[in-house]
């Protein structure tokens, strides 16, 4: 059996991932040199394209034809059928004209919006980062096949269900799958592991949709779309979209016509039975008292509505894929939405960079940009909006090593040298980063050394909670000069630091902003903002922010960032 055939046909556990380390790479022709981009092809031919259980695509034809079959829309087409029999036609004709004409306005509206949204859909898809032909490639996850070698940095999803090749300080978390609730290291493991070893004892694998809270590494996919452990679940848990309250609504009323019309029906027959109208004569009055308590416009009137919205909608740039959505999204009493480029331009800049008192400081911003220059885990848009801050000539630093950022410290450090002297530079969140700090440095030279006593630190952390209720985003600057020639350095390293200052940042609101919060708030909605900046520079008073509706519900991360790829479309409005 050959290796594809033995995986699709394997039901269970996958019997690869616990393989010894050479007998894996034997078995899917895999090298620490990556694929080559023809090899990749072959093997999505082979294996598949790496998508976690989508969701079973209907043909525009089968879609129309269940539009048309509405619980309404059986009613009318019923007593069409009905008035054509006994010779009604031009009644039938109108009836049918009825229900095409709404059916066909509701299914262009819909299909043109899915088409639109699957559009969106490839824009904002996540990518992953493997090596191909030799060098680091970014491509779409769904072209991640067997025996790609995958790097991985902080804040990344990861691809497939992969064994670890290398990795410094790499945490996964994997609550999703396992129910940790803390982040589980991953190192490699050449070695052989028993096929029932549990997903929590795994720390030689990492698994598809889980993320990447700390380190780098590289890995060997070994599994992909429905053979992960993600997969396997996703395969059970897909399902039609649920029905809307409109749609329960409007099958309740059909319901509650179909009663009266049978009851109608069933009484006029049986009265005009009674009188010796005449058995055909009895049946063709109540046909037509059937056919005529029947709201023939009544769906056409509901499409042409919602129809209308959904155009309004589009003007204003918002997709809508199920006509019958709009219905729930006017009965809305709470929105969430995300702050950074939604409410905000999502452009930062370099709004100032300061001492620990708060006075300008060059040295505050050189030691931000070495660090943000030289660091390779985690590219943000703090760390480009400093670069294009500061245009320093960095030549006569020379990169050492780096500790790669975690959202346990919320911090990362680079060891640089220069004239002869290293030194370890850390940025990220205050709290994070003054947890390793001893001494605090003060000045525009930095002369002024002092020891970090309680007070000193309320100080600091008392710039930054005006820094925060001021608007504005801020990473915390600290150093520690090194005495040593190591080439390889660790968390430990982070400690008797000395804090430096703050650079803040600025990230501007939209100028709709305040008249859309305005309006929601008149219609009864209540804004909650979804974010990852600080809880002050959400709260009411903040400048940009000030609204009473305004709520952050985030973490205060202060650097964690997340990564442009990393977004959701919505799959019903």
């Amino acid at each position: 059996m050959s290796l594809s055939t033995e995986m699709a046909a394997r039901p269970g556990r996958s019997i690869l991932l616990n393989l010894p380390l050479r007998e894996l790479m034997e078995r899917l022709a895999a090298s620490s040199d990556g694929l080559s981009a023809e090899e990749a092809e072959k093997r999505i031919g082979q294996y598949g394209r790496n998508e976690l259980a989508p969701r079973r695509v209907r043909s525009p034809v089968v879609s129309f034809l269940m539009l048309l079959a509405g619980p309404l829309n059986l009613v009318l087409i019923a007593a069409g059928a009905v008035s054509a029999f006994f010779g009604e036609t031009s009644g039938a004709i109108i009836i049918g004209i009825m229900v095409l004409t709404s059916a066909i306005l509701e299914f262009v509206q819909e299909y043109t919006s899915e088409q639109a949204a699957q559009r969106l859909a490839r824009q904002v898809a996540v990518t992953a980062t493997v090596l191909r032909d030799g060098a680091p490639t970014e491509i779409h996850m769904a072209e991640v096949v067997p025996g790609d070698v995958i790097y991985l940095s902080v804040g990344d999803i990861i691809p497939a269900d992969a064994r670890v090749l290398s990795a410094k300080d790499f945490f996964v978390h994997q609550a999703a799958l396992t129910g940790e609730s803390q982040p589980v290291e991953k190192a490699p493991f050449a070695d052989a592991r028993p096929h029932n070893t549990p997903l929590p004892d795994m720390d030689h694998v990492i698994f598809f949709g889980t993320n990447v809270v700390s380190g780098t590494a590289t890995a060997l996919a070994v599994e992909t779309n429905g053979h992960t452990e993600f997969g396997r679940i996703a395969k059970s848990l897909i399902s039609e979209r649920p029905e809307t309250d409109f749609q329960r609504g409007i099958r309740e009323f059909t319901r509650l016509l179909m009663r009266v019309i049978g009851a109608l029906v069933v009484l006029i027959f049986v009265l005009n039975a009674s009188l010796h109208r005449g058995v055909l004569t009895s049946l063709l009055f109540a046909v037509a008292v059937s056919v005529g308590i029947t709201p023939e416009l009544l769906p056409m009137i509901i499409t042409i509505n919602l129809s209308t919205g959904a155009r309004t909608m589009a003007r204003n740039k918002v997709i809508v894929k199920r006509l019958q959505s709009i219905q729930n999204l006017g009965s809305m009493d709470i929105l969430c939405t995300d702050k950074t480029g939604t409410l905000t331009e999502g452009q930062l800049a370099v709004h100032s960079h300061v001492d620990a008192e708060g006075n300008e400081s060059e040295r505050t911003m050189e030691l931000a940009t070495v660090n943000s220059v030289f660091q390779a885990s985690l590219r943000n848009p703090m760390d480009a909006a400093i670069a294009r801050h500061a245009l320093l000539d960095l030549s006569n630093y020379t990169k050492i090593d780096e500790i790669p950022f975690d959202f346990a410290r919320r911090r990362m450090s680079v060891i640089v040298a220069k004239a002869g002297r290293r030194m370890l530079i850390t940025k990220g969140a205050p709290e994070g980063v003054l947890e390793a700090c001893t001494q605090l440095e003060l000045g525009p030279d930095g002369a002024d050394v002092r020891e970090m006593t309680p007070e000193l630190k309320a100080a600091v952390l008392g710039e930054f909670a005006k820094l925060s209720s001021d608007g504005y985003r801020a990473v915390a600057v600290a150093y520690r000069i090194i005495g040593n020639s190591r080439e390889v350095y660790s968390i430990a390293d982070e400690s008797n630091m000395t804090f430096v200052g703050y650079v803040s940042f600025v990230d501007p609101p939209k100028e709709s902003t305040r008249e859309a919060l305005e309006q929601a708030e008149a219609l009864g909605v209540e804004i909650k903002i979804l974010t990852g900046d600080c809880v002050r520079s959400a709260q009411p008073g903040s400048k940009g922010q000030g609204h009473s509706c305004a709520e952050e519900v985030g973490a205060c991360s202060g650097v964690h960032g997340r990564r442009h790829q990393r977004r959701a479309v919505a799959q019903d409005s």
